[in-house]
């Protein structure tokens, strides 16, 4: 009896050492990526050809994405007085600017741009000019979004390129001639961050007013998406484990013993 005993707790630990390793080795493939944490990965830039306002909307009422805040650049009335060119604005409160500047937009010449967030403190600085707001929450997309709209007196283009964040040049760019497009930076890492650039307004004709020519940096946080397969994988994974420890558990019995 003692020998049997002494049979089963080593074919356990057997059992026990060979089970394990191979779930583990499972994860490592990627079977059971559910077991460890996933490691921090850099931040990706799309253009979001399918999204429109509309789109967008949707991922704000369906709670995809919240908006923390949004910086604007318009043409307005392109003037040093009346009419805003650029704002900081609180979409939780109706889009109310927080902050405003005026300017003179030169028709077809870059000019720079940058906005740095710190969690708290937003500063947004066009042309050499800053407005600064604050705001709170968490922030790891962002969202561009440029607009043009042309009448049969006026043909414009808004260009957003050179962008840069956190010191990592973005290879991708707007260049929009019609309508509305988006571009997404996504998981850029929290806060603090620098989004750098520069926009050209170029047009002919008579000027464009108020947001006929307009871009957007929308700044919030998009809802985790669940990874089905890893989690179904990790499950795959243990259930093996167990099932093969319990094949060694049986195997190590005495003799008799049920």
């Amino acid at each position: 009896m003692v020998t049997a005993m002494f049979s089963f707790r080593v074919n356990s630990r057997i059992a026990l050492r060979l089970v394990f390793p191979a779930a583990i080795a499972l994860g490592a493939l990627g079977v059971g990526e559910a077991i460890a944490p996933e490691a921090a990965s850099a931040f990706s830039v799309s253009l979001r050809s399918d999204l429109d306002d509309a789109g967008f909307k949707s991922l704000i009422d369906s709670g995809s994405f919240v908006e923390e805040f949004v910086a604007q650049s318009r043409i307005g009335n392109n003037a040093p007085n009346g009419t805003q060119e650029f704002d900081l604005l609180d979409p939780k409160n109706n889009a109310s600017p927080v902050a405003q500047g005026q300017r003179v937009w030169p028709n077809d010449d870059p000019v720079e741009f940058s906005l740095a967030f710190d969690g708290t403190n937003a500063a947004y600085t066009v042309g050499g000019v800053t407005l600064n707001g604050t705001f709170s929450g968490s922030i790891s997309d962002l969202f561009l979004r440029t607009r043009t709209l042309n009448n049969t007196n006026t043909s414009s283009s808004l260009a957003l390129f050179d962008l840069v964040l956190n010191n990592t040049p973005i290879s991708e760019s707007l260049l929009t001639t019609s309508g509305v497009e988006y571009l997404q930076i996504s998981h850029i890492g929290g806060v603090p961050f620098l989004l750098e650039g520069k926009s050209t307004f170029a047009w002919t004709g008579p000027t464009p007013t108020n947001s006929n020519l307009a871009y957007q940096i929308k700044a919030g946080t998009t809802e985790p998406v669940p990874e089905p397969i890893s989690t179904a994988g990790g499950a795959i994974a243990l259930a093996w484990g167990a099932s093969a420890y319990r094949r060694h558990k049986r195997a190590a019995r005495p003799e008799g013993e049920e």
